[in-house]
């Protein structure tokens, strides 16, 4: 949203009126800098152009949907094994191979592979629940129990 104010200078005894439709309000005026250097012009302060990766998938477990590639390691919601057992993931959602997305029904019998590397508990929450007028509180606290797993192959 664009800021619409109107300053007022006066420069020998003229009052001049000037509306400002420059940028948002607090924007960084330095922050799409250009600087000039001995190859040529360059960009500072702009992200660098990511590679996507040859394949990865979306699994779904614990509830939630993850998108992966081999050699990621991502914490899930808890899943039964021991450090260093191997678990399949089910049910896979999409693969993308090189440009080549399958979906649906085509996917039935695959799955992804992944090494359990640790198991661990979430942040602390604090639980309150009260009903007003009638001195009924209590406090309660919560901690979610997770597993880190590596992605070996899709």
């Amino acid at each position: 949203m664009l800021r619409t104010s109107v300053a007022h200078r006066t420069i020998a005894g003229v009052r001049l009126r000037r509306t400002s439709l420059e940028r948002p309000r607090g924007a960084d005026p330095n922050r799409s800098r250009v600087t000039r250097q001995a190859q040529g012009t360059v960009r500072e302060n702009e992200p660098e152009e990511r590679q996507e990766p040859a394949v990865y998938a979306v699994i779904s477990t614990g509830g939630k949907q993850y998108r992966v590639e081999p050699g990621q390691q991502l914490t899930v919601e808890k899943l039964v094994g021991d450090i260093g057992d191997s678990v399949d993931l089910r049910p896979v959602m999409v693969v993308d191979d090189a440009g080549a997305v399958t979906t649906g029904g085509e996917l039935a019998g695959r799955s992804v592979s992944a090494t359990i590397t640790g198991h661990e508990r979430g942040q602390h929450l604090r639980v309150f629940t009260y009903k007003n007028k009638s001195r009924q509180r209590k406090r309660r606290g919560h901690r979610q129990h997770h597993t880190i797993i590596r992605i070996e192959e899709i």
